[in-house]
């Protein structure tokens, strides 16, 4: 008798209120049965698909794959789980077996919009988004708008913000933080108002407060708008944002009150969060306006300079190799700092390290910490973290808070991003947010190595121009 089509089965409104280690740990048990269960029962293809899936929800891809495997070539598959291991396969960039297990849970379901949405996934990571695009358009005239997952809706927000389509993409962002459903794993929640919002009109006679709610990176890049607003004629600009950003915006001839966004004092007339303001200034490619540009405190320019006198005899560069711990993909943009140490030899180059964290254990207990310094934790703000910055002669950084800062500073930049990076850096070629950014992009997952083989090839050269 032929055997059951394995299905996936999930209870959506189920709700598990224990702790994240309760759930590891109870995680971890189920992975230690299954995996007994599958040594003694190798020909049980339930047991290795309810492995994968274990394997998965830890983002481990190479052994979910490994697994969902053992199930393609021994048990018969209905064509929605065909299309739930092509999204897997997919993650891990296995793309040729991921195209070809959706296409064919496709061709096996024609009218099943979520095997199209799946594939309109395989679009996205695979960066063609125009093709994605055009698969969300047919869904969409095809589907009860209810049926339109949040986590469809947010994806198909990304596939036009790297297309570079920002009013289309940030609308749908901002309908998801309205209802508070937008991907709450990086940390963003339901915004939480506490005036009448700002829809774009005039401001003349009214009092404006601007809410920098994302982190301080994506708070950073989007201060660039700081002039466009004070064009509106408001009669005040509050700025709420983050404390290590308050000194750098002192000085700012744009800002009247600087205020911690913790402050829940209603001080104005209106209104708006600041990852709105390109969706109604209309932004494009062409019309983004420019980095921010910040006039840094005294004491901290001098701080800077006291800081850099002992090696003004050498090429000054600031480095970074990874970001928050807490941020989830924070393992997909990183790398070791052997990377950078091995850049080390090259003649008359002193690094400094624009890390703010615990310093790696290679460079504690070595001689090598004299080859990248740690300055960074010394920092007292941000304000001081980009006067440091703007007197070093270049920065290699990931994407993070120190890539927007240190794009906003006249030191020249060199952004190293992971193979499909975050939408601000569109194709990785070019990003208009930071025209003279040069950026050093993964062309597939897996070792940063070739990358750091062109970085070094050409540091040799800017260090061979660019001499103290």
């Amino acid at each position: 008798m032929a055997s059951k089509p394995i299905t996936i089965k999930t209870n959506k409104s189920a709700k598990i209120a224990i702790g994240k280690g309760v759930m590891r740990g109870i995680q971890k048990t189920k992975m230690e049965t299954l995996r007994e269960t599958v040594k003694a029962e190798p020909e049980n293809w339930s047991a290795w698909a309810k492995l994968a899936e274990l394997y998965a929800k830890e983002k481990d891809w190479k052994r979910a794959i490994s697994c969902y495997n053992k199930v393609l070539k021994g048990a018969p598959l209905s064509a929605g789980m065909k299309s739930h291991i092509g999204v897997i396969h997919a993650r891990g960039f296995r793309m040729g077996k991921a195209y070809q297990l959706v296409e064919e849970a496709i061709a096996e379901e024609p009218n099943n919009n979520h095997h199209k949405l799946d594939l309109c996934r395989l679009h996205r990571y695979s960066g063609r988004y125009e093709d994605a695009l055009a698969v969300y358009q047919t869904v969409r005239e095809n589907i009860a708008p209810n049926l339109m997952a949040e986590t469809n809706r947010s994806n198909e927000a990304y596939v036009h913000l790297s297309a570079q389509n920002y009013v289309k993409g940030l609308t749908f962002l901002k309908e998801s933080w309205d209802r508070g459903t937008k991907a709450t794993a990086l940390g963003w929640h339901k915004r939480k108002y506490k005036l009448p919002l700002w829809e774009g009109d005039d401001l003349t006679g009214r009092t404006i407060m601007l809410t920098c709610e994302q982190g301080l990176g994506d708070g950073i890049i989007m201060l660039r708008y700081l002039p466009m607003l004070a064009s509106m004629n408001p009669d005040k600009i509050y700025v709420a944002v983050a404390k290590p950003l308050h000194r750098l915006l002192k000085n700012n001839p744009h800002v009247d009150v600087i205020m911690d966004r913790s402050d829940n004092t209603p001080v104005a007339d209106v209104e708006v969060c600041s990852f709105d303001l390109p969706l109604f200034f209309k932004s494009t490619p062409e019309t983004l306006p420019p980095p921010a540009t910040f006039n840094l405190p005294k004491s901290s320019v001098g701080r800077a300079a006291k800081i850099l006198a002992p090696h003004k005899n050498k090429m000054k560069v600031g480095v970074l190799w990874t970001g928050n711990p807490k941020f989830p993909e924070n393992h997909l943009r990183s790398f070791p700092i052997q990377q950078f140490l091995r850049l080390s030899d090259i003649p008359n180059i002193q690094m400094f390290s624009l890390y703010k964290g615990d310093m790696p254990t290679v460079l504690n207990t070595s001689p090598a910490k004299e080859q990248i310094l740690d300055v960074s934790n010394s920092d007292r703000d941000l304000a001081d973290s980009a006067a440091f910055m703007e007197q070093l002669d270049l920065i290699i950084t990931i994407d993070s808070a120190v890539a927007h800062l240190s794009g906003s500073t006249s030191t020249p930049v060199w952004c190293l991003l992971k193979h499909l990076p975050f939408w601000y850096y569109a194709d990785g070629i070019k990003t208009p947010w930071y025209p003279d950014m040069r950026l050093f992009t993964k062309d597939r997952p897996g070792s940063w190595a070739p990358i750091f083989q062109h970085v070094r090839r050409e540091l040799e050269k800017f260090a061979a121009v660019h001499k103290p």
